[in-house]
């Protein structure tokens, strides 16, 4: 219905929170009032992460996973990025895992190559892991 307005909407609510902006309050009503709650919880997902605010953008990923199950494995992804931003590979690399079931290219995916690069390294005889990398250089084109 309004092309383009939820990415504008949620970077101006990311943006704002990093900046303490007083308008905040009226652009969250506003991408409330045109958009479905998975699709805002989404949006606002990537856009604190891209402005600097891991632990929100978890937070959001976190309620658009407990509340859509078909959108887990997405929001698994940007738990994963907002997880590798907070220092935490490992339960980044879970994250990540979940997140393999999505068919199609996902934004970032490569930040995740020097993690299971070095965890095919480390455990190179369990079988789990092998399946994820598998997966992971699958989804990347590569063979390796």
């Amino acid at each position: 219905e309004h092309p383009g307005r939820l990415d504008a909407l949620s970077r101006l609510v990311a943006a704002g929170d990093v900046g303490h902006h007083t308008d905040v309050e009226r652009w969250e009503r506003e991408l409330e009032g045109v958009h479905d709650s998975a699709s805002v919880h989404y949006a606002l997902a990537t856009a604190r992460r891209r402005w600097g605010d891991p632990q929100g953008a978890l937070a959001d990923a976190d309620w658009l996973r407990d509340h859509w199950p078909e959108a887990a494995p997405f929001a698994e992804h940007e738990r994963a990025l907002c997880l590798l931003e907070l220092n935490q590979p490992d339960a980044a690399l879970e994250a990540w895992a979940r997140a393999l079931v999505v068919r199609a290219a996902l934004h970032e995916q490569r930040r995740f190559d020097p993690l299971v690069t070095a965890l095919a390294a480390s455990s190179a005889g369990d079988p789990r892991v092998q399946d994820l990398v598998r997966a992971h250089w699958r989804k990347r084109g590569s063979r390796e």
